[in-house]
């Protein structure tokens, strides 16, 4: 039974090793093997480019890269602009598309982009169904080429609208891709706010962690706490010994009240005893 939502498929634009490729990806589970330096590992990378998309917290994994030399800018081959994405399907045969931009200049932002059956912002009540793309509208590296040349972003969204594939925005800032993270967030695409930096950076390690990037050190006790309760371990034990004294207080403050209540039964039945007799008296009498 086919688990929704899935990757359905990863594609590649002008990316150094991959060129210009479309990779399904089978619903249980894709192998990708091949030699050494072919890009294997490169393709977990890509996802950081996807998801997170902000330089300062990608950290690569492939070898290649952790040379000082290679950085993001250079992950485009002979082209000022290469692009990384994947179709989500999240009922059968309804889809969206989500990726990244990459420029060739250090200077350059990464930008997020979406695609989708209609135009879309935050202020629109539009359900997910409503702005599906179905497959036969699905847009693929070819789609991306325009008479085999590759198009800025800008160029890029206008080509794909008049050929039917869908409507681009892209999200540069952060401030921007905060609304690109709470969609994906609101529509249940992905289980984390990414809007909140605290999600972004333990996300990111998971990612990091696929393509044995080293910024999660599993011989160390305190990155695997900081990876497992999301760098907030230090405020989560001072919650914790908060919690714990004013749970302490509760509880003697139970204990008291419980004692005086006791006492206080204790001396209405005495008090009742008394009016009994105080009665025999007054009929004796």
């Amino acid at each position: 039974m086919i688990e929704y939502p899935r990757i359905f498929s990863l594609s590649t634009v002008g990316v150094r090793k991959h060129y210009n490729q479309d990779y399904l990806l089978h619903q249980v589970r894709t192998d990708f093997t091949g030699n050494n330096g072919i890009g294997k590992s490169l393709i977990a990378d890509l996802f950081q480019l996807i998801f997170i998309g902000q330089k300062s917290k990608i950290s690569f994994g492939t070898e290649s890269f952790k040379n000082k030399d290679r950085h993001i800018h250079t992950i485009p081959y002979i082209t000022d602009d290469a692009y990384v994405f994947i179709h989500i399907e999240f009922k059968k045969n309804e889809f969206i598309t989500i990726g990244t931009n990459i420029g060739n200049k250090r200077s350059r932002p990464l930008k997020s982009f979406w695609i989708l059956n209609q135009a879309y912002n935050d202020n629109d009540r539009k359900d997910l169904e409503t702005l599906a793309l179905h497959a036969d509208q699905l847009a693929y590296s070819k789609d991306f080429l325009k008479d085999g040349q590759f198009l800025p972003i800008n160029q890029l969204a206008r080509h794909l609208k008049k050929n039917k594939k869908g409507f681009l925005k892209s999200f540069t800032d952060l401030e921007d891709k905060k609304e690109y993270y709470e969609f994906l967030y609101t529509n249940e695409l992905l289980p984390i706010n990414l809007a909140i930096d605290e999600n972004m950076d333990a996300f990111a390690k998971v990612i990091q962690s696929f393509s044995k990037a080293n910024s999660l050190d599993t011989e160390s006790d305190k990155i695997l706490k900081d990876f497992l309760f999301e760098n907030s371990l230090d405020k989560l034990e001072t919650k914790y010994k908060s919690n714990k004294e004013k749970l302490e207080k509760l509880i003697n403050e139970y204990n008291e009240l419980d004692e005086e209540i006791h006492t206080i039964e204790l001396k209405q039945e005495v008090l009742g005893n008394l009016k009994e007799l105080e009665q025999l008296k007054n009929d004796a009498q």
